[in-house]
């Protein structure tokens, strides 16, 4: 009797175990899964808001619109420690703002923006944050790796974007360059919160606060001539401005 409840016992560890492995999964995979979903909606509002606000505002004041949701922001999240689901209206508050920011280089520099070109440049960096996801979901082992390599990728085709930006000026190559930097956030944010015990809607929602922090200060780098990237044109008429 005693042998059959020890094995009886063993059987019942070994399927907790399994149940539990299966649990870790589900939830690693739910984890990769809402991180993506959220890297792809915010890529989507920071372009409708992008798009939309060139053609309404062409000024600079486009950019404090942008802070101002920024700030409204700010309680979200803060007051999201009690209330989780205002982790959403902090991402898309941060969200709408970096729209407006980074509307604020096409606006200021009275250039065109393509739509079509944008959908292109964001459907790049979406396949991006969707094979680092699908990745970490397989392989959550070698997470360091993939996020090592991921943003390396991002950062080499920053480089690229911004060579056929200086040379060509097209919305493909600005706009890519924004949304690669917004998806670097995202990539983080992978890191960060799989294999981990961390409420993931925070850190989307502090993704996104560095996203707009990062994005709002490369443009207001380029537009004040060059503080980033000096010495290079990266304006809309394809001239370089003469310093005062």
């Amino acid at each position: 009797m005693g042998i059959l409840n020890y094995i009886s016992s063993k059987k019942k560890q070994k399927e907790e175990l399994i149940q539990d492995i299966a649990n870790q999964q589900m939830l690693r995979e739910r984890k990769a899964f809402v991180v993506f979903i959220f890297s792809a909606i915010g890529l989507g509002i920071m372009t409708i808001t992008a798009f939309t606000s060139t053609v309404i505002i062409s000024s600079w004041v486009v950019i404090i619109v942008g802070l101002v949701f920024m700030l409204l922001a700010i309680p979200m999240h803060i007051l999201a420690r009690k209330q989780s689901n205002l982790y959403l209206l902090s991402f898309l508050f941060n969200s709408i703002g970096t729209g407006f920011s980074v509307s604020t280089y096409y606006a200021a520099n009275h250039q065109t923006i393509e739509l079509f070109q944008m959908l292109f440049a964001v459907l790049l960096a979406m396949t991006i944050s969707f094979f680092t996801h699908a990745y970490l979901n397989k392989y959550p082992m070698h997470k360091k790796r993939v996020i090592i390599i991921v943003t390396i990728l991002i950062l080499v085709l920053c480089t690229i974007d911004i060579f056929f930006w200086i040379n060509t000026h097209l919305t493909a190559f600005s706009f890519g360059f924004f949304s690669l930097l917004f998806t670097l956030f995202y990539t983080a944010v992978f890191g960060i919160t799989i294999n981990k015990d961390r409420p993931v809607l925070r850190d989307i929602s502090f993704g996104s606060f560095g996203s707009f922090i990062i994005l709002t200060v490369v443009i207001v780098g380029i537009l004040t001539d060059g503080v980033l990237i000096d010495g290079f044109d990266i304006g809309g008429d394809g001239k370089k401005k003469e310093r005062k």
